[in-house]
């Protein structure tokens, strides 16, 4: 019923949910542990971040800014991510660079995405539409906002 989703999107929305997302992210392990940097490149010398900690974690009550730290000109090849007893390996395959900024101040933006061909992609990017497009690309789906007949980038 409306009722029942209505409360489920009230606690998962709810201050404890971030705490607990929270907390899951600030668990992550990094190995190697030293290739990230508690500066981003505009500072003229970047000091190592030696936590094994790979993101930022900002609460911001009801949801969180969540941010790789920064790493040199390339992530490292070998890059793998723990959380208890799961390993995401070779994040360096997976990961290139992402920001996303601004997005409750600034509606639509600009978008790139190495698998498309020039041209695929919409001059202007709704920024609503990112969680849609991640996701169907990650469960093997062609993104909406893609032009019709878009073609994989050589």
């Amino acid at each position: 019923s409306n009722s029942q989703l209505r409360a489920l999107a009230e606690v998962y929305a709810s201050d404890d949910a971030a705490r607990m997302a929270q907390r899951q992210l600030e668990a992550v392990r990094s190995k190697p542990e030293d290739v990230f940097y508690l500066d981003n490149a505009d500072v003229e010398v970047r000091r190592p971040d030696l936590s094994p900690q790979p993101f930022y974690v900002d609460n911001r009550g009801r949801d969180l800014y969540v941010q790789l730290k920064p790493t040199g000109r390339d992530i490292p090849a070998g890059l793998s991510f723990t959380l208890g007893d799961k390993t995401v390996q070779q994040v360096d395959q997976m990961v290139s660079f992402v920001q996303y900024k601004n997005g409750h101040h600034e509606g639509l933006g600009y978008f790139a995405d190495s698998g498309v061909a020039a041209g695929d992609l919409p001059a202007e990017f709704r920024l609503a539409d990112l969680f849609d497009y991640v996701d169907a690309v990650v469960n093997g789906r062609t993104p909406r906002v893609l032009k019709p007949g878009y073609s994989a980038a050589a």
